[in-house]
């Protein structure tokens, strides 16, 4: 009986010390949060300069940009999201490191690698995100217009 217990009582502490770790990984996810610093909005042959309005949480998993939250930085309203874009790797130019890059110091800025990820973030929409190691820009179609965002990286 001692030893049964004593089975259990380590089972127990081995199931409670992988939740530890396992919660530990999860919480070191990657984030980049990015903040609208400019934005063109184009339709019927016009193309017109909008202010900035948004704020970006997207989350690096495996080959895929997750956005978490699109915050309006004018009113303070968080929307939650799921919108995934799937990382192209298939390009030429990518860099297989650019899955593990960080914001980087000014000096390394121009060396850094880039992301480029699709995603439908609508039923009826296409975004192209671009992801450098200090910006993020977003190309998105809708219908009959486009906007194009750029952003800062705040993380």
């Amino acid at each position: 009986m001692r030893e049964r217990f004593a089975s259990m009582r380590l089972l127990l502490l081995c199931t409670a010390f992988l939740l530890c770790i396992a919660d530990v990984a999860q919480s070191q996810t990657p984030t980049i949060v990015a903040r609208e610093v400019s934005g063109w909005f184009y339709s019927d042959g016009k193309m017109e300069r909008s202010e900035p309005t948004f704020e970006y949480v997207i989350e690096i998993a495996g080959d895929k940009l997750i956005r978490r939250s699109v915050r309006n930085i004018e009113t303070g309203k968080t929307e939650v999201d799921d919108t995934e874009y799937e990382i192209v790797t298939s390009l030429s130019s990518h860099d297989p490191t650019a899955l593990r890059f960080k914001k980087l110091a000014d000096a390394d800025r121009p060396l850094g690698p880039v992301l480029r990820a699709i995603g439908n973030p609508g039923s009826d929409a296409v975004e192209i995100l671009f992801v450098g190691p200090d910006w993020l820009q977003s190309v998105k179609t809708v219908k009959d217009y486009m906007v194009i965002q750029r952003f800062k990286r705040l993380q």
